[in-house]
This record gives C-alpha cells, structure tokens and sequence, in this order.
C-alpha cells in the first residue's frame, strides 16, 4: 500500500532502494577505513544518481540523457584512474560514456533522437 503511494506520486522505489544499499556501503566502507578515492567517486556518484533518477520529473527532463552518459563517463573514469584490475572495463565505460554524452548533447541541442539505442517509455 505505501508502495503504490509512492509510485502514484512518481517515485520509483527500485532506484531508492538501490541508493540506500549504495549509502549503506558508503557509511560502511568510511566506519572501516577501507575507502580509496576511486570507490569514494564510484559510490557517491551512485548515490546521487539513484536519489535523481528516483524521481519521475528528473527522469523524463530533456537534460537526463546527457546525464546518464555523463555518470556512465565518471564511473570509467573513476575504474580505469583508480587502479582498477581489468583496466579494460574503465576504457570501455569512458569510450560509452564520451560516445554517449557527445550524441545526447547534440540531440538536446537540436531537439532530435539521433543515435539512441532505446527510447524512453
């Protein structure tokens, strides 16, 4: 019942939920001790993300998938800088990412879709 009520306002609880493991994570890894700057930026970047994208009226802004790309473009960055084992990984996430954020950025601009895999619903 508290579900639907936060549904109908437009929340999405999956992606709260997501956000509270993440700041769990966070507090835990900060009470240990045990926090590089790397997952530092991986997690809190996270965080925020999740807290954001909870919110219908973030998520369907013209702006948002510039914004995914740009946090899909730090999340590489943190993994290959970081120290990261399959630096692979990182280069891929970056190379997405810059990918992502130049065609997002020309079709906010231009108003169009040009480049987009899916649509949003």
């Amino acid at each position: 019942m508290a579900l639907d009520a936060l549904r109908s306002r437009g929340l999405s609880v999956g992606r709260l939920s997501v956000a509270v493991v993440l700041a769990a994570l966070l507090v835990a890894a900060a009470i240990d001790g045990d926090l590089r700057p790397s997952s530092l930026v991986l997690v809190a970047t996270g965080v925020v993300f999740f807290v954001a994208s909870a919110f219908r009226r973030v998520r369907h802004h013209a702006a948002w998938n510039v914004t995914e790309n740009a946090v899909l473009l730090v999340w590489g960055l943190a993994l290959y800088l970081g120290d990261s084992d399959p630096s692979v990984l990182g280069l891929l996430l970056v190379a997405a990412g810059l990918l992502g954020v130049v065609v997002e950025s020309y079709n906010y601009r231009h108003g169009t879709t040009y480049g987009r895999i899916r649509c949003r619903e």
